[in-house]
């Protein structure tokens, strides 16, 4: 699933996927975000990103990615849609998500 960044930033008008965003180095605690992000449905992890990491002026971004398997569709909160996986190169994503979708996804 995927959304239009519509806020006024860098990323405006670019889409993303659901994400969790902290200050904190620590390892994310993944479990708890996709059980706020999933419900009750059943999930598996399939795989988990190394680091990314991009440079912009003010600030470093680090960024890693969660893979995962669902037995049927789910609704996610807010604008997400669903994208099927060989479209995704059909959209305008951040560097950082381009770079993990060349490398890992398509």
């Amino acid at each position: 699933a995927i959304r239009l960044r519509t806020e006024k930033d860098i990323w405006q008008n670019l889409h993303e996927f659901p994400m969790h965003e902290s200050q904190d180095p620590e390892p994310f605690p993944h479990k708890n975000f996709l059980r706020e992000l999933l419900g009750v449905q059943p999930y598996s992890v399939v795989s988990q990103s190394r680091v990314y990491v991009q440079q912009l002026t003010h600030q470093t971004i680090h960024g890693q990615f969660i893979q995962v398997s669902i037995p049927k569709a789910v609704s996610i909160p807010g604008t997400f849609m669903p994208v099927a996986k060989k479209d995704l190169t059909r959209y305008a994503f951040p560097r950082m998500l381009n770079t993990f979708l060349e490398e890992e996804i398509v």
